[in-house]
């Protein structure tokens, strides 16, 4: 009726026309209201005025007619027995309902907005029965929750929600728990780790002190050797230079050996005469040795002149050279200032004696230098081999500080995971136990009995509102959703 009046493509006196059909067809069932709701709307003396009379009538068969089907359309899918059981009552109900709201109606769109909303009741309540698994079902949730059943449900739930809550807490406090071991045994590996690395380095570094010594020492005995031969090198430089200067002053006084074989008057009578050449030989020899002993005389007579060369008292004959004496003078002054008087030189035999000495020193200073090289050599060779072991073990203890850390690592992962593991695990056993409770007979009765839209959704009713085009809510725009109006089929 609703929708004829706010239709505006259906002529006013068509709508009145299809109104009275309605209030005509009515009159056929106010005996029967009168029986289901036990009221007497439809005798003559009612106080109601027959307005409210025929609207009481026409809205209890409309309840009657319209809750019967809808309240057993809304226990689709509960057998057919409680279907029937829906619709009894769901008919008495809307009877009822029907007939007092149409009684009370102060227009006729106002009685239709009660017919609707009642209608919407009934279907509703099938709704109801069938989310409570039952018509039996629902009546027993009811009086189990006049006594405490839902307060009952809720306790349980409460409790469900306070077993994971202590499983997540009981798992929360043992991660903290693999944390904190976790974390200790971390620091433990890693202190010990440096502790060891620490003294195997300072071990190594005390080594390559220990070789480093060696090596200086080596060094400093090679250097001494050196200087040994430096000085060595620079008094056989100053022997030889006062050897040369002697000659130059012996051959200028004395002439060359040759000059003073030729004035050798023997010698050139021999030559004359046609002596031989072995008497020649015998003769020459003679000559040189006394050529040798007049300058080892000069030489002996230049030195006694040069270690008086400095006191005013005696003069130096000018038949010694000055330079000569100045070069006997400069050896004699460095070996003296060097601390080796032993090597002063004040004759000719004693000038020989050191050049032997000092010849024979310096061979023995070379061979000590290649050996103490030598000896420098091996040590380095000590220390590579040794810096070769230390980078050898040290990435072996690296490897095995990685080893262990990642041991450590995995235990605690696997740890961690067994942990979250027993967590999930209690939880959806818990959650399950939760869901089974919440699935149980009693616990639906108890509470799905009020929910028709989740009902209509498990029992798939939002499919078929969408293939309507309607919404997941059958009581979502009534007026023009609800079963009987709007061109449905099943009015």
């Amino acid at each position: 009726f609703e929708s004829i009046l706010s239709d505006d493509s259906v002529g006013a006196i068509l709508k009145i026309v299809i109104i009275i059909g309605a209030f005509k067809g009515a009159k056929e069932i106010p005996d029967l209201i009168d029986r289901v709701i036990g009221t007497k709307l439809a005798k003559s003396g009612a106080k109601q005025s027959f307005g409210s009379v025929l609207s009481g009538i026409v809205g209890g068969g409309i309840g009657l007619a319209g809750g019967a089907f809808l309240a057993s359309r809304g226990a689709k899918g509960t057998g057919f027995g409680n279907r029937f059981a829906a619709a009894m009552a769901g008919g008495a109900k809307g009877a009822f309902n029907g007939a007092a709201n149409g009684a009370k109606a102060t227009s006729v769109k106002d009685f239709f907005s009660k017919s609707t909303e009642n209608l919407k009741s009934q279907y509703k309540y099938g709704g109801n029965i069938k989310g409570a698994r039952g018509f039996g079902a629902f009546y027993r949730g009811k009086a189990e929750n006049f006594f405490g059943g839902k307060e009952k449900d809720a306790e349980a739930l409460r409790l469900y929600a306070e077993n994971k809550a202590i499983a997540n807490d009981k798992a929360d406090k043992e991660k903290k728990v693999i944390d904190k071991r976790h974390e200790d045994n971390m620091k433990t590996i890693q202190d010990n780790q440096k502790t060891n690395r620490e003294a195997f380095d300072s071990e190594h570094r005390n080594d390559m002190v220990g070789i480093q010594s060696r090596i200086n020492a080596a060094n400093a005995d090679l250097a001494a050797i050196n200087n040994k031969l430096a000085a060595n090198n620079e008094r056989s430089q100053l022997r030889s230079r006062m050897t040369s200067a002697l000659d130059r002053s012996f051959t200028e006084k004395h002439g060359s050996f040759d000059n003073f074989l030729a004035n050798n008057h023997d010698y050139s009578e021999m030559l004359q005469r046609g002596a031989s050449q072995e008497e020649l030989l015998r003769k020459r020899e003679s000559v040189l040795a006394d050529y040798n002993s007049r300058k080892r005389s000069y030489y002996d007579e230049c030195m006694v002149a040069a270690s008086v060369a400095d006191d005013p008292a005696y003069s130096v004959s000018e038949k010694y050279d000055a330079a000569t004496v100045q070069a006997i003078n400069d050896y004699n002054d460095y070996v003296n200032s060097h601390g080796m008087t032993d090597r002063t030189v004040d004759s000719y035999a004693g000038l020989k004696e050191a050049d032997s000495a000092d010849m024979k020193e310096a061979t023995q200073l070379r061979e000590e230098a290649a050996a103490k090289q030598e000896d420098i050599n091996t040590i380095h060779n000590e220390m590579q081999e040794k810096e070769r072991q230390y980078q050898e073990e040290s990435r072996i203890r690296n490897e095995r500080d990685e080893a262990e850390i990642k041991a450590e690592n995995d235990r605690y992962k696997k740890e961690d995971e067994a942990n979250e593991n027993w967590r999930k695990t209690e939880v959806e056993h818990i959650e399950r136990d939760e869901a089974e409770f919440k699935d149980s007979d009693g616990y639906v009765r108890r509470n799905e009995n009020a929910d028709h839209e989740r009902n209509s959704k498990l029992y798939g009713v939002e499919d078929r509102h969408r293939k309507q085009g309607r919404g997941t809510d059958p009581t979502v725009k009534a007026t023009k959703d609800a079963p009987g109006l709007n061109g449905n089929p099943h009015a």
